[in-house]
């Protein structure tokens, strides 16, 4: 999942977990300098297993201001998007008004 939060509370760039395991925190890769106020960009990597939530809910946002896009909502608590937010750095978590940019 691609990500974009807002400066300061997003995350950085792209990148995988360390050793491209899924479920680890953010890569050195995604260490680059953030510019205030502008948008960051990160990838989470989530090992979920069938029939489990991802643990989070959104909202899809369309308008002809704004990019259509799924907003973070929420992040439930126990979920394994919480469990990647506890192992990630602040700049990396997953957080209400974050966009998801890309799913696969």
């Amino acid at each position: 999942m691609m990500a974009s939060g807002a400066g300061g509370l997003g995350g950085a760039a792209q990148g995988g977990p360390p050793g491209g395991k899924a479920g680890g925190g953010p890569s050195q890769q995604q260490q680059q300098v953030q510019r205030p106020g502008e948008p960051v960009h990160f990838q989470v990597v989530i090992d979920r297993q069938p029939g489990v939530a991802l643990g989070l809910d959104v909202a899809l946002v369309q308008g002809a201001s704004v990019n259509t896009g799924l907003v973070v909502e929420r992040v439930v608590e126990g979920g394994p998007l919480d469990h990647w937010n506890k192992r990630s750095k602040a700049l990396f978590r997953v957080q209400p008004g974050d966009t998801i940019l890309d799913v696969n």
